[in-house]
């Protein structure tokens, strides 16, 4: 999920953000930086270095259920984001409003997303453990995917 919560931000919410008239002001927060970005990073850092948890193929229906009750619970806070009663989303993708085939595009896009990015990470997680080459081999695949997912400027 981490993965996934990383690569839409750098890839659609910042895009979008610079279009409008504040710019990326907004992202380039630390608080902003450190939920879309760190999560990434640390979750890497785990499987990478520290912890060495194995990432197995068979566990790949936690993914999807975790993210159905990610997306319930935004859903769930629409209504207590702000004091009118307009409902307010998080990311506009959750937008229930748009209508139900919007809505289930955006489900069925980050669903797939959320698949292929835990078929990511466990071919990673196999890499490494081909790779045996310790802390630094590790910390460069790290850094490198810290490249692909995380943005923390323009």
């Amino acid at each position: 999920v981490s993965m996934l919560v990383s690569s839409v931000t750098k890839y659609a919410l910042w895009p979008r953000s610079l279009r409008g008239p504040h710019g990326s002001v907004n992202l380039r927060k630390p608080v902003s930086i450190i939920q879309h970005n760190f999560n990434v990073i640390v979750t890497v850092l785990e499987v990478g270095v520290l912890g060495h948890m194995p990432i197995r193929i068979e566990d790949a229906m936690i993914a999807p259920i975790y993210g159905c009750v990610y997306i319930v619970f935004m859903w769930a806070l629409k209504d207590h984001l702000a004091d009118n009663k307009e409902p307010q989303f998080v990311y506009f993708f959750f937008d229930t409003t748009l209508g139900k085939r919007w809505s289930v595009s955006v489900l069925l896009g980050l669903l797939s997303m959320l698949m292929f990015f835990y078929l990511v990470f466990t071919l990673l997680d196999d890499l490494l453990v081909f790779m045996d080459g310790g802390v630094r081999t590790n910390a460069i695949t790290i850094s490198a995917l810290a490249a692909i997912f995380c943005r923390f400027r323009d």
